[in-house]
Parts: C-alpha cells; structure tokens; sequence
C-alpha cells in the first residue's frame, strides 16, 4: 500500500471542471498526476534534462516588430483568403445543397459513421456449419452466455428476412436482437461504402439499407397477421403464434423509435394495410398495431402548425371513418366456427369495442390535426358526415369545447359542401300546396300539373328508378334518396305514368321501396305513409278523365295498390274510412265517386269488410247501379267461381276480363290448386307446365308474384322433369331479370337449389340434353349482378365456379372431339354408332334432314329429336352451321312463323337474319309476339333491339304503316328514359324533327302517350314554348330531345317563328313556373357553341338583376344558378377553361364593385345573389385569374387588379354567413396559387417580361383555422366565464406593480389574459348566497385556479 502523502488532495475553495454524476472523478485545472508514455520521457531527457534555448528572430530586441510584421501579414491574408474561399465552397456545395430526402427520414436514420470509439470493429462475418450456426443462436437467445464473447463474429449468411425471423422466432432478448440488427445494418453498410461506384454517396447507400430493412420488416409483420387464421382450430399452433406476434411487435416498437427503419416508409405501409383489411377478424390486430405507432402517423400539433404528412392523416381519416360506417352496417362480426353467427350479445361487445377504438382514433385526429384531413370527395363525405357527427357529438365535452366542436363541424361541413357545389339539393317547389294539406277535402281544387309538383323533386331519383338494375343497391338509395314523406308521391306517379306501363317491375321495385324503409332505422312514420298514398288517390280522383289517363295509367295503379296491400303498407279499411268522413260518395254533382267506386272494385277485399264493400257502392245506385249489380260482394264471389271452374276445363279466355281482386283471387287458387299434391305426390314439372303456368300467370291474369311463389316451390321441392323444363325457368329469370331481387326472397338459397338440381339430379335423369345446353348466361348473370352475395356464401361461389368451368369444358371437348359427337347424335336419334358416320362430307344432308323435321313434322318427339340434332351441329361445328343456316336463309323457302320458332328454339338469331336477309323481314319479325316455346325469342328480341337500337328505329321511322308507327313510338318510350340509350334516342328525335320541317307532331304523339282520344294538331296550333307546360319528371327525357334540336335551329336561325334563344329561355322559365326541371333541359344540348351562348344569357341577366334595385325572386334565382351549373359542367367535359365575353367580364366586375360597396346589413339581405356570383365566379376562375395575372404583370391598377382587393374585403365583410366566406376563401386561395405558379413559370418569350408581383391581400391570406372564418363579434365567449374573475385583453399590457396578474399558458409559453382579483372581503365565491344576507363569504379565488391547474406564481416564468 502507497504512502498516504503520494495521494494528491484536491485544493480548497476550488470549482472542478466537470460536475461530479454519479462515481467519477473530479477534474481540477493543473492538477492532476502526471500519466506519462514513452515518447514523452525521451523528450524529457533530450530537452529538458540538457536544457533548450531558442534563438530570437530578430538580432536586437530592441528593434521593433514592424517590419517582421510587414513581411508575414501579406502571405496571412492569402492563406485567409484561400481558406474562405474554401468556405464559400463548401456552403454551395454542401450545406446548402437541397437533400432529395425529407428531414423526418434523414432525422430518423442512424449515422452509422459515428458507431464507436478508436479502437472498436465490427464483428466479423465467419462460415459456420448448420449446426454450429444453431448453436451461435441459442447462445445469443440465453442470457447466461456473456455477449462479449459473441460479439466478435456473426455467421455467414445472416441478412436481413433471415434475422428478423430468428429473432422472433427464438424470441432473442430485446437488448441482443437490437444488437443483431444494428451489427448487421452496420456489416453490410461498410460493405457497400467500400464499393461505391461513381456518383454514388454515402447519403444514398443508408438511405438504399433503410428501405430494404424497412420493406422486410413490414413484409414479415404482413405475414404474421395474415397467418391468424390458420390457427382457429388449432390451439396449438395458437399458442406458438401468439408470442411470436407480440415480440415481433415489440421488436418493430424498439426499431421504430431508435431509428432502425424508414418511419415515411412504415407510416405509409401501415395506412394501407389496415385500409385494405376487409374482414372483421384482422381488424383488432390491424388497430392494435395503429395504436402503438399512432403517433408517428398523427403527430400532436397543438394547433400551431401542420404536420408534413397531410396526406398521410387526410388518408387515414378517411380509412377510420369508413371502418366506422362498414361497421354500423354489418349486423355480424363473427366469422368463427365455434360461435354461432346470430350470437347477439358476443356481437354487440365485439362491435362496441372496435367502434370504441375507431372513434377514440378520429376524435384525436378532429380535435389535434388540420381540419383539412376531413375535406374529401363528394361521394365519400356523404356517406361519412352522419358518421362524423355522430362520434363528435357523442364526446362528453363541456360548453366551452362543445361551441369549438360546433364550429369545427360546421366550419367541415360548408367546406365540404362548398366543394360539392350543389345548390338545389332537396329544392321544394313553388306550386306545392296539394302536398301540404293535412287531410282530403271537397273543396280542394287541383289540375294535372299541381300532381306532378311534387315537393322536394329528386330528378336524379326518376333517373335511378329508370336505369334500374337487378343487383343495383335499393338499401343504399332508400338511406340517401329516400328522405322524405314527399318522395312517396314521386315514386308512385313514376311507377304508374302511362309512359312506363311497359315496365313488369315498376309497382313491385316501389313497393320493396317502401317496405324497405319502413323496416329501416330512419324509417318514416307507417301513419304518414299511407296519408300520402291514400292522400295522391284522392287528388287523382279530381282530375277529369283526359287529364287523368295523361298521367296516370289505372291498371298499374291498381296493380301498385294490391301490392300496397299485400305486404300491409296500406290498408282497405282506412280508405273505406277515409271515403266516409270526406263525403264524397254522398254529393250529387261529384264525379269523384265513381273513381272510387271503380278503385274498390279493383282492390282485393277481405271477406270481414264484405259489409262496408258492399255499403259504398249501395250509396251511389241513384246515380249509377251498375257498379252494385254487377260487382257486389257476392257477384265477385261468382265470378271467381266461374273462372275457376274455366280453368279446370282449359279455358282462359275470359280470365282477361276479370276485375282486378277477382284475379288475384283466382290467381291464389290456382296456386294453391298447382302446389297441391296427386295422390299425396307432388307431380313433376316439364317445360309445357312451366309455359303454361307463365301464361295463366303472367298473360292472362297479370300476377306475376304468384307464379314466382310458384317457381319457389318447384325449386325448393327439386320438381323440375328435365332440362328443358330448366331451360324454360331459366329464359323466364332472365327475361324478368330486375324482379328476381325482388320476389325470389332467399337468393342464395335459391341458386344453392337450383345447381344442385342441374349437376346432381338432372345431370343423370336427362344426360342427353345435359350435355347440349348451355346454362352459362345465367350463371355470369348471378355473378355479374349479386356479387356480393357470392363473397358472403363462399360455398356459393365454388359451385357457380363448378358449374361454369364443366359447362365450358364439356362444349370446348364436343368441338374437338367428332367421337363424343357421333355417340350423342346417336343416343338422340336412337341409332348404332358403326352404321353412322359423322364428318364433314355428310354435315349438310344431316343439317337438313333435320331443319326439315322441325319446320314440317306435326310429331312433337320428332320435333324434339330434330332440335337436339341442330343444337348438337351448332356446337360441334358453329362455323359450318352458319354457312349451312344462310345457305337456308338465302333460299326463302320458309314462312315468318318458321323463322320465329327457330329463333325460339334457339337455332337462329336475329343477327343472322338481319345480316342475309334484310330489314324487310327483320322488321317483320320484331313486330310479332311469341310465347309459345317459352320467353327465348322475347328476350333474345330484347337483347338484339338495345344492341342495334340506332338500326332498328331508322328500320321504323320512315314507315308508313301505322303498326309500324305505333311500335316506332312504343319502342322510343320505353328506351327512351334510359341513359345508355338516351343519345341515341336524342340523336333520332333531333333527325325526325330536322326532316318534318317543323312539323312537331311526333313531340305531342310523345307527351300524350298512352292517352285517350288524342288530338294531334297541326302545325298552326302548336305553341313551341307553351309546350313546356307539360314538363314534369316522367317526361323530362322528350323536352331534352326538343330542346337540344330547337337551341341548335335557334342559334344557326333556321326557324320561322321569330323566337331567340334569349326569349325562348326565359320565357319557359315562366311557363314552367320555375320548376326545378327547367335546369335540366339543357342536358342534351351537345354543341359547345349553343352551350357557350346559352351560358352567356344567363348569366348576363343575372349581373343584370345584381346591378338593379328589383327585388328578388327566390325560385327564380334557384332554377338559374342550377342551369348555369349543369351548363358549365357539360363544358368542362370540352373545354378546361370557360371564357366569357367582354360585356360579361364588364358586367362581373360591376357587380363585384357593387358588393364591396355595401354594408354588412345589405350583404346579408343579397345572401343568395352573393352567394350565386361566387359560384359563376368559380365556372369561370381559370379566365378571370389569368385576367389577374395578366393585369399584375403589367403593372396595372385597373379592374382586374382591383378585383383582389375586393375579394379580401369581402372575405373579412361575410363572416354572417359561413359558407359564403368559404366559397371566398377558395376563391383567394386558388388565385393565391395560380400566381405563385404564374411567378415560378419560365416565360415563352425571350425579351425580359416585367416579374409578377403578388398582391399583398394575397400573401396575407390567413390559414385555414377556425379563427380564420369566425367574425371578430362572435368569436369571444369570456361572458360566459365573468363570475370566475377572467377578462380578455386585446393586447397584453404592463401590469401594474402588485395590482394585476396574468395567466400563463405552460404549454403555448405565451401570456393569454389578465386575471382580476378582486379584495378579499369583496369577492363572493360560488355558493348561493343566504336570503336576507348582505355579507360576502371568503375569497376562493385559489380554489379556483386550482381547478385550471394554475396557481398564483411572483416569478416570471419565462
């Protein structure tokens, strides 16, 4: 042990220079033992042993250093210079160089230049056997085994995948798999500096390792997720999988905060992942894994400035909104085999807790981020704002954040709809005081167009109803058309306009309507439904007869109603009541009565209001006994009975002729009578009872819903004979396409039914005909219109996948196989094989023979056999049987009825007819009907007409037959309304118009379809304008049509009666009394120059009315503003940029100079011309910021210059009206972008231009902050907090010494407002003060505080 006196103590009252931090040593200035090496010794006995002197520089010391000076100074500066220059350099060339990578990556990156000390290494990379390298392993994953002896190599072959797998796979410890990663990281980032190639740079080599790491480790992450359900069944497995997820979490965590990944690269794969998680059971893990890395993707901001991933949290919010809404919809979330689906309350706790989650994650982003992440496209925020506020709202906040939360939603809200751009949503027309009376009374006049009135008219509801769709999504359209009791009306009048009669599904499609939202959550009182419909019966019993069946059809009326009915929307008895207590049947000179009196006729009535059926007709005998007599309870009991026993003998003539409700009476009976068993057996069903039973249904008794319950239960009991009865089902599915969503109740079932019959009990009773038809087009129709119901039934969709695949094998094998062939032609035919040969040589003697024996054999077996010949030739050789069959067609040895049995048998097809033959006798064709072998030559009619729609109508339009005439017009009115074929119909309409020289007959023939007693008129009579009386929503597709032409005669001025296209658009304005169709009539107009001018008259009358004292027309303003904007969408479609004339800019900025002018008051009052000039502005704010831009560059102070600063002043003058300011703010925001651009875009021209300057109302644009669009008046609400002593200073003054205090925001740093305290014997606390006290109780002014987490502080504590 050393002397004590060797060991140096520190000396006192001295300060060391470090801090003493836990055990080490203070250092002490000059002070310290000497620790001397080897090298210093020799200097020590060389130098200072011996002794050193240096010699002076200069000979005399007295001498000054002037001249030494003189000499060095110059060759200093030089080095000073260089040296500088060497800066300059440096700072161009690397510090102010802009890096290709974003800050946050380059932060997040480790610096791996920096890794230790001078004397560390990495490990190296050695070569272990398997063995060996396992064995490596299980020492690094046992703590016991000391790190530092397995840190000095890594094996061979170790990279990235490899040892993140291991890792949680051997579940390493935290501290020795970060180790790994960063050695390994490490390893391979010196490998590749060593190697860099020309150009490249350390920067990019880490950023090129960071990418691949990252990717790898999100692609195992991907993995592990996605193996979750393999393991349901398997606990085992379960048990193994479990751990490895959550240290692989783990593991990922540790990474992401230290750095060890891309966090840009991450963030993104993390959105996308859980956007493109679809089923429910990945979802916990998926928000799991957002919670944990939730603040990387949504950094806090505290509202002071915007994260750079603005996209990233915009794309997100998006994602959680959408989960959110898919999550109310879905009734179920399990999707396990050991619970069952219908297990209620493991649903609702599933559903609570991820709703739970997600509403937590947009609360953050509402209350923390930019409100620009809720701005989104139209269709996505109209199915997420009910979403939105439904989370929002449900926050328990208190009054102060709940009128923050107000704001914050309304500020949403009109940015959103200011963006949509829609103004005449839910438009109430003017003329709706029918549609407003509470009950029916006598006196209540009404014509034919206060009917078609309907409030709050949906154009684009008829538009969706039109162009209906077997898979279309009516749930969806009853949540965001369905809004209101008004659109019961709409709905009705469309389903039984005389126009649609043609459409077997309009009456069941309204009424699933209807019962879909009674079943709804947002459903409409049951009461209030039936009032409407019972309501519009009324009024249509005002009309006059003409009136009436112009819009109105009864039997579709009638048809609606026993629908109503039938699933109990309306009942008999209240409208029995309803006629009761409104007088009708009692009044003399009412011809009310008999429209009633005709209706209950047609209404199904049960026998307990036999009573009260047979009393009101009983009241009118005196002025008609004919509806007693002959329709009487017991009368219509008669006729039923006689229909049936007609039935029973095969006579249905008569069946025609029936009352509606003795028809459905017959058509219950024969149901029953059909599905009732023989001798306790069910009789099995061919393809003449399929044919059969349609045409009783179908044809004769219109009850179509009857034969489908009946086709359910030939299905469900697996009746079908063969697979022509199949066939013939199947023709009728297709041809009623759209109701077999509607009345086949259980469709998965069904199909899952129907396969099972084709491939498992048809397949062997009938193999013959099995491998000869097709069935493919009904199955690509299932799939092609309900895929959603093949997603949810997967065994669905592998039997569908079946069936298709072995129908297309088995046709493709008939096609090369000439063995196959021969041996079915010889089972239909009943022949031995070796007799017969097949080929090429004989095909035209055996297609023959048998056309002949199907054209002109009376034996049905024959006929059959015949049939099954031809099928099998046309799929064995489709090439030959067409060369064959026009041969045949060419030789015109065949009648018109041979021809349609061909195309009903499915041996020919229109193509091919009208292809040979011609238009002669393809004309003939369409005009005739045949149901005889099934509904094959309907649909394949129907099928051919909308693909060659163009052709077929020019085939009718020149003809002067009237059969010929009245199919011309049938076939325009029921394609006319559908929007693939409304060009085209457009296109013809315009084409007949141009060649009648103003003859507009087919115009009345159009509108006055379905009518009695037409009067056609002549061309004198007719009134071009006064036609758009009869505008109304079921006829808007014709006025388009006539406008297009008449717009287009008027501009090119090939019309005689004197009219201009400004006269001729306001003046239907008026006669249309501002409907809110009138907008729309400008659809069709197709071209840009008619548009371009019709736009120019608008809005010209508009600025017109800005600039006078007129008071306003509210309709009117609203039918204008909506024509503008569905004329400017139709240019945008042509044109990106929507100029306007001189006389129309002139006139805009007279108008914007008449706004800026006006006070807040007035600006209110012109709320809705304000608000309408904006939105002109924006049509044309491509033309008008060039405009700016232009006047700017020149340096001009004129209009357009001006024209900025008026924008600001009324930006800072609307805060009354929140949207107006946002339409405002888009405005100067998108001009304040358009300049930025204009300033950063190289000139064209090479003389030097003058630099755009830009504007100082501008560049002072505030951010888009709630602060931003609040007015100064309403943005203070400290009167609400007065009794706690705090009052809002405008701008914070010097306190004065120990009289005031303020209060300090500790998380802002910033002082926000005084406080004022008042003495203590004078402020009262917030107890009620006792009755009759004058006395105050003790100053609580710190309890107070202490509930703000604030507290009285002397000190500054800045």
């Amino acid at each position: 042990m050393s002397s004590s006196r060797y060991i140096l103590i520190p000396p006192e009252d001295l300060h060391p220079l470090t801090s003493n931090t836990g055990n080490e040593q203070n250092i002490y200035p000059d002070f310290d033992p000497w620790a001397h090496t080897e090298i210093e010794d020799k200097i020590l006995l060389s130098f200072v042993a011996k002794g050193h002197y240096t010699s002076a520089k200069v000979n005399f010391e007295s001498i000054s250093a002037r001249s030494s000076l003189q000499e060095s100074l110059p060759k200093v500066a030089g080095m000073l210079a260089e040296q500088f220059s060497k800066v300059v350099h440096l700072r161009e060339q690397t510090i102010n160089k802009v890096s290709g990578e974003s800050e946050e990556s380059i932060r997040g990156k480790a610096k791996f230049t920096d890794l230790a000390g001078p004397g560390f290494s990495l490990p190296n990379r050695v070569t272990l056997t398997d063995q060996r390298r396992t064995q490596w392993l299980q020492e690094l994953s046992s703590p016991n085994v000391s790190l530092s002896k397995l840190a000095k190599s890594i094996p061979h072959g170790f990279k990235r995948k490899q040892i993140l797998e291991q890792c949680y796979m051997r579940q390493l410890p935290l501290q020795r798999a970060i180790w790994l990663i960063k050695s390994s990281y490490s390893i391979e980032w010196k490998s590749l500096t060593s190697k860099l190639k020309p150009g490249q740079t350390n920067e990019g080599v880490v950023s090129q390792l960071y990418n691949l790491w990252t990717n790898s480790m999100v692609s195992i992450m991907e993995r592990l997720l996605f193996e979750m359900p393999k393991y349901y069944n398997d606990t085992a497995q379960a048990k193994i999988w479990k751990p490895r997820v959550s240290y692989y979490i783990n593991l990922l965590g540790n990474c992401y905060n230290m750095g060890l990944m891309d966090r840009g690269v991450f963030n993104h794969w993390l959105v996308e992942f859980v956007e493109k998680v679809e089923n429910f059971e990945f979802l916990p893990l998926s928000l799991h894994l957002l919670n944990i890395f939730w603040s990387g993707i949504c950094p806090p901001t505290h509202g002071i400035e915007a994260p750079d991933n603005s996209f990233l949290i915009s794309k997100i919010t998006v994602v959680l909104l959408h989960k959110h809404h898919m999550i109310l919809q879905n009734k179920s979330m399990i999707n396990d085999e050991n619970y069952i689906i219908n297990d209620l309350q493991r649903n609702a706790r599933l559903k609570e807790s991820l709703l739970l989650r997600l509403k937590a994650f947009i609360l953050d982003i509402f209350h923390h981020q930019s409100l620009e992440a809720f701005i989104m496209p139209n269709q996505n925020w109209d199915l997420y704002k009910n979403c939105l506020y439904e989370i929002v709202t449900m926050d328990k906040t208190s009054n102060e954040q709940a009128m923050v939360i107000k704001r914050k939603l309304e500020l949403i809200t009109y940015r959103n709809d200011s963006l949509q751009f829609n103004l005449l949503k839910q438009y109430k027309m003017k003329s709706s005081s029918l549609y407003e009376s509470d009950g029916v009374e006598i006196d209540n006049l009404c014509d034919m167009q206060s009917i078609l009135n309907v409030p709050f008219l949906d154009p684009e509801m008829t538009k969706i109803l039109d162009n209906a769709t077997p898979g279309y999504d009516w749930t969806l359209f009853v949540q965001q058309r369905f809004t209101c009791i008004e659109k019961v009306a709409q709905m009705i009048m469309w389903a039984t306009n005389p126009s649609r009669k043609a459409r077997y599904d309009g009456a069941h499609l309204v009424a699933k309507l209807l019962l879909l939202k009674t079943t709804s959550q947002e459903n409409l009182p049951d009461y209030n439904m039936e009032d409407m419909i019972w309501k519009l019966v009324f009024h249509f019993s005002k009309l006059s007869e003409r009136e009436l069946s112009n819009i109105v059809e009864l039997p579709s009326l009638y048809e609606l109603l026993n629908i109503f009915i039938g699933y109990g929307i309306i009942k008999v008895p209240t409208y029995i009541r309803k006629l009761i207590s409104s007088g009708i049947m009692y009044i003399s000179d009412s011809k009310d009565k008999f429209f009633h009196c005709e209706l209950l006729i047609n209404l199904k009535i049960s026998p307990l209001m036999k009573n009260q059926y047979n009393m009101m007709l009983k009241n009118i005998m005196e002025y008609d006994a004919t509806y007693y007599v002959r329709y009487n309870y017991e009368q219509l009991q008669i006729q039923l009975n006689t229909a049936k026993e007609q039935m029973l003998q095969e006579q249905f003539e008569h069946i025609s002729c029936l009352p509606i409700s003795v028809k459905i009476w017959v058509s219950e009976w024969y149901l029953s009578y059909v599905c009732s068993p023989v001798d306790n057996v069910l009789k099995p069903v061919d393809k003449g009872t399929v044919i059969k039973n349609f045409t009783i249904f179908g044809l004769y008794l219109k009850e179509i819903f009857h034969f489908y319950k009946w086709v359910e239960f030939i299905v469900y009991h697996q009746l079908l004979a063969d697979i022509n009865a199949l066939s013939a089902l199947i023709d009728v599915l297709l041809y009623y396409e759209n109701l077999f969503p509607l009345l086949i109740n259980d469709q998965i079932l069904f199909m899952k039914t129907l396969i099972h019959i084709y491939s498992k009990g048809l397949k062997n009773k009938d193999n013959l005909s099995y491998n000869i038809t097709e069935f493919n087009p009904f199955w690509k129709f299932f799939m092609k219109h309900f895929p959603y119901l093949v997603e949810i039934d997967s065994d669905l969709q592998l039997q569908l996948g079946e069936v298709y695949e072995s129908e297309k094998i088995r046709i493709e094998k008939l096609t090369k196989s000439s063995v196959d062939v021969i041996t079915l032609y010889c089972n239909i035919n009943q022949v031995n094989e070796e007799s017969f040969k097949f080929g090429t040589h004989n095909f035209p003697g055996i297609f023959q023979q048998n056309l002949k024996i199907l054209l002109k054999t009376e034996s049905a077996d024959a006929c059959e056999r015949a049939r099954k010949g031809l099928s099998l030739l046309m799929l064995a050789n489709l090439g030959d049987y067409t060369k064959f069959m026009s041969i045949f067609l060419k030789r015109k040895d065949y009648t018109i009825e041979q021809l349609v049995k061909l195309i009903s048998v499915k041996l020919l097809t229109l193509d091919q007819i009208q292809k040979i033959i011609g238009d002669d006798i393809l004309r003939e064709i369409l005009s005739r009907n045949n149901y005889g072998e099934g509904l094959w030559y309907e649909l394949h009619k129907r099928n051919f007409i909308k693909k060659n729609f163009k052709i077929v109508l020019s085939m009718y339009r020149n003809s002067t037959s009237l059969d010929d005439r009245k199919l011309f017009l049938d076939l325009l009115v029921f394609y006319g309304p559908n929007s693939r074929l409304q060009e085209q119909v457009t296109t013809i309409i315009c084409n007949c118009l141009r060649e009648s020289n103003e003859d507009y007959s087919l115009i009345l023939s159009l509108l006055r379809y379905g009518t009695k007693n037409i009067d056609q008129g002549t061309q004198e009579t007719i009134n071009i304008a006064k036609l758009y009386e009869n505008l109304n929503f079921t006829n808007l597709w014709i006025f388009q049509a006539f406008t297009n032409y008449y717009t287009e005669a008027l501009f090119n001025g090939a019309t005689s009666d004197g009219q201009t296209i400004t006269n001729f658009v306001f003046e239907l304005i008026d006669l249309t009394r501002y409907n809110v169709l009138c907008s729309h009539l400008f659809d069709r107009v197709a071209n840009f120059d008619v548009l371009e001018k019709l736009l120019e008259v608008f809005e010209a009358d508009f600025f017109k009315k800005c600039l006078s004292e007129d008071p306003d027309d509210v309709h009117f303003l609203a039918v204008m503003i909506e024509t503008i904007m569905n004329l400017s969408r139709k240019m945008n479609q042509s044109s990106a940029v929507i100029s306007m004339n001189n006389e129309s800019f002139r006139l805009l900025q007279a108008t914007m100079l008449k706004f800026t002018s006006m006070n807040k008051t007035a600006l209110c009052n012109s709320e809705m011309k304000l608000s309408i000039y904006l939105k002109i502005f924006i049509v044309h704010q491509k033309f008008i910021f060039q405009k700016v831009c232009d006047s700017l560059r020149q340096d001009r102070y004129d209009a357009e210059a001006d024209l900025v600063k008026s924008l600001r002043l009324l930006f800072e003058n609307t805060g009354f009206k929140l949207k107006l300011r946002l339409l405002l703010y888009d405005i100067l925001s998108s001009l304040k972008s358009f300049v930025i651009y204009e300033c950063t875009k190289k000139s064209e021209s090479k003389r030097e231009t003058r630099k755009l300057q830009i504007s100082e109302a501008l560049q002072n644009l505030p951010p888009f902050h709630i602060s931003s669009f609040l007015d100064d008046m309403s943005i203070s609400a400290h009167g609400d907090f007065d009794f706690l002593g705090l009052t809002e200073q405008p701008t914070p003054a010097e306190p004065e010494e120990g009289s005031q205090f303020f209060l300090y925001n500790k998380r802002t740093r910033e002082y926000e407002c005084g406080l004022n305290i008042e003495p203590f014997q004078l402020l009262p606390n917030h107890q009620s003060r006792e009755p009759g006290s004058s006395c105050h109780f003790f100053n609580d002014t710190a309890l107070s505080l202490s509930l703000f987490d604030a507290r009285f502080d002397k000190k500054n504590p800045t």
